[in-house]
């Protein structure tokens, strides 16, 4: 279900049936393909330092289309923040790190 070749400093973990349902969790649905992707990298990155306790999960949208189903994902990338199992945000496209920063301390 998760990407394969997630960025290196990512941890991955199946949140599904798992205890992380009951924290904050930030899917990634990305492709190989799709450079946005890349430039999303940077900012993921810098919200693990910034939020320890946040659960970054990397889908890989070429392998994992029954998610994809799930989630409606329409867009490559899209962000979709859960908080004890439930969606209480989606982003899509070139995401400022700020918005998503900001978003995401609602919940942490």
């Amino acid at each position: 279900m998760l990407s394969k070749r997630p960025h290196e400093s990512f941890a991955l973990v199946d949140v599904g049936g798992s205890e992380k349902i009951e924290q904050v969790v930030l899917l990634h649905f990305c492709a190989e393909w799709a450079q946005l992707c890349e430039v999303l990298h940077p900012r993921l990155e810098k919200l693990a330092e910034a939020f320890p306790s946040l659960v970054i999960a990397t889908v890989n949208t070429t392998e994992s289309t029954t998610v994809l189903q799930e989630f409606s994902i329409e867009s490559i990338p899209t962000l979709i923040l859960l908080e004890h199992g439930g969606l209480v945000a989606v982003f899509t496209g070139d995401v400022e790190y700020v918005t998503l920063e900001s978003r995401i301390s609602t919940y942490l």
